[in-house]
């Protein structure tokens, strides 16, 4: 049986790492999606619940909590 050569096995361990790294970013870009959800439901809440106040002071006040 023939051995694989070095470029045959840096490519087989190119493709494992690149799926490690894909893997890593798309899970990244979820954390990120559902932190910035929570932040937008966290202002939404905030302006709601404090009628009479500006949305730059909810916002404010949603950046600090």
């Amino acid at each position: 049986m023939p051995r694989p050569s070095n470029a045959a096995r840096a490519t087989g361990a190119g493709r494992a790492g690149l799926k490690v790294a894909l893997a890593g970013a798309i899970q990244q870009a979820i954390l990120t999606i559902a932190e910035l959800h929570h932040a937008g439901n966290r202002r939404l809440q905030t302006t709601y619940a404090t009628p009479g106040r500006g949305t730059a002071w909810a916002r404010a006040s949603a950046a600090a909590a």
